[in-house]
């Protein structure tokens, strides 16, 4: 029931006990801090290394940004972004 975690102010870092089944105090993940780091990092280099553009295209101005509720915050029609290779990194050889 992940519902439970609604509204709550719990900190996934280890110090609640109500997220026991994720590790916490001494026998949290040893990777949670890295993994932490790295979303930013993979996120930075996707960006940073394609160009991106939306689906037939399309313009950010028709793009419908209606979402549905659930556990979750999601859009109703889901952005598609396709990655081109990015003309700063094609080397001139």
């Amino acid at each position: 029931m992940p519902e439970r975690f609604m509204g709550s102010n719990m900190d996934y870092k280890g110090q609640d006990l109500q997220l026991i089944p994720f590790g916490s105090g001494r026998r949290i993940c040893p990777g949670l801090p890295l993994a932490s780091r790295m979303v930013h990092l993979m996120l930075a280099s996707l960006l940073r290394s394609f160009d991106w553009k939306l689906h037939d295209e399309m313009s950010p101005q028709d793009m419908d940004m209606s979402h549905k509720l659930g556990i979750t915050l999601r859009k109703e029609i889901p952005l598609l972004a396709i990655p081109h290779r990015s003309s700063r990194l094609i080397s001139n050889s």
